[in-house]
């Protein structure tokens, strides 16, 4: 990137760096030691004479509008729904926005070996994945959820029996 430096030098104005990952922050850091020439020691970074604190703050949700969605009506007509389909089985359930970066892929192909290496699970789960469309007008995106749409039906045909698939 040919502005690299100005970027670590634009980020390094703040005084506080944050990063969905350790990760992340681990990377940026070795970038401005190795680009800058600046000193670090535990996530602060010496700049001139300040301070850059660099973090990690991973994104989480609302609990306090999920940890009481089950005494919403709504969810519960759902659950109901979902628990007549599934009977007694154990559910994964997977939620994501349809994004190449989210491994929904990779996912379903974790969930296919192990029902293929331990075969004594088929008709016990069912794993429920549910992927949010985005970017609907990307062709990438559009080839996305065609590839996810054939994977889960190359599962369910590889694994599912009548009455039962594995997901969905």
């Amino acid at each position: 990137m040919p502005w690299r430096e100005e970027v670590l030098n634009g980020l390094l104005g703040a005084d506080l760096i944050g990063f969905h990952t350790y990760d992340y922050v681990r990377h940026f850091l070795s970038s401005a030691s190795r680009m800058l020439g600046t000193e670090h020691s535990m996530g602060a970074l010496n700049v001139g004479n300040r301070i850059v604190k660099v973090d990690a703050f991973p994104m989480g949700i609302d609990y306090e509008r999920y940890s009481g969605a089950i005494k919403n009506p709504e969810v519960k007509k759902r659950l109901t729904t979902i628990r007549k389909k599934v009977g007694d089985r154990k559910v994964i359930i997977s939620i994501d926005r349809l994004d190449y970066t989210k491994g929904i892929i990779q996912r379903l192909e974790a969930f296919d070996l192990f029902l293929s290496q331990n075969p004594e699970y088929k008709e016990k789960v069912t794993l429920i994945l549910v992927a949010v469309p985005s970017r609907t007008g990307v062709k990438d995106y559009m080839d996305l959820r065609k590839q996810l749409e054939g994977l889960v039906g190359r599962i369910n045909g590889e694994h599912g029996v009548l009455g039962w698939t594995l997901a969905s």
